[in-house]
């Protein structure tokens, strides 16, 4: 079963679900994806992981799922890296996720005046671009099943001046309390970039916890939320947006397959290790 980029259908958000998204700086939109698709991924990005199940980045592009990929290059290894490539750059440009980001971030293109017209009484949202995709397995047993991001921003990392970064993140299992969830700061993400300590966010050692150790606000301490869903969910969050993860307590994965957007035009820093690259999305 192949990822229809395509699909002739977009989604339409009530205006409440903007809303909420608008005022808390985060969204989870149940059902985007079926059961069958989410174990398609789960089956083929999991070949290419490592024996610790570590976190594997840009899957969507073959030279660098090659990189990652621990196996022998044979013939059969390199036809799987193509197979996975291509179903996952599908994911990133499935109308199902990119049909919502215009939806959610046009309050803030408006609020700047990064309309693609250049002006606000006509406004027409720019086009995203994909920029980067991540799995994070959170597999029972392994040394990352126990990590626990730090408190951090993710634009902290592209640096993009109007906070237009948004990630979308895939539940390809259920995410419940006990295996590990992602926790936000509603309204965080209304803050510019939060001052904070650089920490290695990549196959980090054991006993490390990866993310930016970020300086947060007293105003939010407290206030945390566990974001929980089913799989097949979507959870969108703007760039600016505190959040971190719990350790997975239980005896199941938390598997979340998550792409990154930002509006075409906007600028933004490609990273080393994240080596960000503009992808079009309706090609």
């Amino acid at each position: 079963m192949a990822i229809q980029k395509n699909k002739s259908y977009g989604i339409i958000l009530p205006k409440d679900k903007v809303n909420f998204y608008n005022e808390n700086g985060y969204l989870v939109v149940d059902g985007l994806f079926s059961s069958e698709e989410c174990n398609e991924i789960t089956k083929k990005v999991s070949r290419h992981a490592t024996q610790d199940y570590a976190c594997i980045l840009n899957m969507h592009r073959k030279t660098k799922l090659a990189e990652q990929d621990p196996r022998e290059k044979n013939l059969e290894v390199l036809r799987e890296i193509e197979e996975t490539s291509e179903l996952t750059l599908d994911l990133m440009k499935s109308k199902r996720i990119v049909s919502i980001l215009d939806q959610l971030q046009e309050q803030t293109m408006r609020k700047y005046g990064r309309s693609a017209t250049g002006h606000n009484d006509r406004f027409i949202p720019r086009e995203h671009i994909g920029l980067m995709s991540m799995i994070l397995f959170k597999k029972p047993e392994t040394k990352y099943a126990s990590q626990a991001w730090n408190v951090h921003q993710d634009n902290a990392y592209t640096k993009n001046q109007y906070g237009l970064y948004i990630t979308a993140g895939l539940f390809l299992e259920d995410v419940d309390p006990e295996n590990g969830p992602i926790f936000v700061y509603p309204g965080s993400h209304k803050e510019n970039i939060l001052p904070f300590t650089p920490q290695v966010s990549y196959r980090e050692g054991k006993d490390e916890q990866p993310g930016n150790i970020t300086l947060i606000p007293k105003k939010y301490e407290g206030t945390e939320v566990d974001v929980l869903g089913k799989k097949g969910a979507v959870m969108f969050m703007s760039g600016n947006t505190l959040h971190g993860s719990r350790p997975n307590k239980s005896t199941r994965s938390r598997s979340i397959y998550t792409n990154t957007y930002i509006p075409n035009g906007e600028e933004f820093l490609p990273g080393r290790t994240a080596a960000r690259v503009p992808i079009p999305l309706d090609e």
